[in-house]
């Protein structure tokens, strides 16, 4: 998708409840689209309704079923709501597992997505071995699996790192997979400064458990750290251009306010660094 324009999709749904009002179709086809353009517009709650409907509708037509349980899984972690997602991560694992290679990668997906909304640090490693889905969630497994390490090894900026590499993603026409990574991106570049500055590693997909800073870090690696924080700065700006472009064509303002927490979150870590003496 290159221009997800809000009026045409509007429109196209509109013509899609019309066809579906005078012709025979799957069951739940239709909550699909729906739940997907809730999805987009970050309408998380009413993305859940249409996914949960599309569930509950399913006549074994259609698209696979595994799918809706996926989208409400990613939905009630987008809510905060962890006993429902346990949930439909279990209806999702029982969902077309040994039809569809699809559903299988959902899984693992979601697998991945719930073991970081829990920073479950005994779930990740396998997550990371198993692959954990999509190229911008493995960059968030290698990340996380730091926790509290110093070592030179654990670096996500050494060459070596298997987060540096999961970073280079790869070119996409897709806007929604660009913002992803342009996000993912971003927030390595946090995870580049947090262990510059000795500061423990942090989801920030979902940031249940926020940074602790210190009133003042006393660097190290102060060239380092500025070297980082250009770079972040960098990221930032391209995330920021393209939340606000994605954001004007689907009228909503998650992705700006996404890429801003980032923005904040630097400039929390930069001030206790005191960067006008780095």
């Amino acid at each position: 998708m290159a221009r997800p324009e809000f009026g045409k999709l509007e429109l196209r749904l509109a013509e899609l409840e019309s066809l579906a009002a005078r012709l025979p179709h799957p069951a739940a086809d239709l909550s699909d689209a729906l739940g997907d353009f809730a999805h987009l517009r970050g309408d998380w709650r009413h993305a859940l309704q249409h996914y949960a409907t599309g569930w509950h509708d399913y006549d074994d037509s259609g698209y696979s079923k595994a799918g809706y349980a996926y989208g409400a899984c990613i939905c009630v972690l987008r809510l905060y709501r962890l006993t429902d997602a346990k949930s439909w991560h279990r209806h999702l694992s029982l969902a077309d597992q040994d039809k569809y290679t699809g559903a299988r990668y959902l899984l693992k997906v979601a697998t991945a997505l719930l073991a970081l909304y829990k920073r479950d640090l005994r779930a990740l490693p396998s997550c990371r071995e198993h692959g954990p889905g999509h190229e911008d969630v493995s960059l968030r497994v290698h990340l996380l699996l730091r926790d509290k390490s110093r070592t030179a090894l654990d670096d996500p900026a050494d060459l070596s790192h298997p987060a540096r590499r999961a970073a280079r993603f790869p070119r996409t026409q897709n806007v929604h997979t660009r913002y992803h990574y342009l996000l993912a991106l971003v927030d390595y570049r946090l995870a580049c400064l947090r262990f510059t500055t000795g500061l423990p590693a942090v989801d920030d997909l979902y940031y249940r458990k926020p940074d602790k800073i210190p009133q003042r870090i006393m660097l190290a690696e102060p060239e380092k750290f500025r070297v980082q924080l250009r770079a972040f700065d960098r990221s930032c700006r391209m995330l920021e251009r393209h939340a606000r472009h994605l954001d004007g064509l689907l009228k909503c303002s998650w992705r700006t306010e996404e890429a801003l927490t980032r923005r904040q979150r630097c400039a929390a870590i930069a001030a206790a660094c005191d960067t006008a003496k780095v």
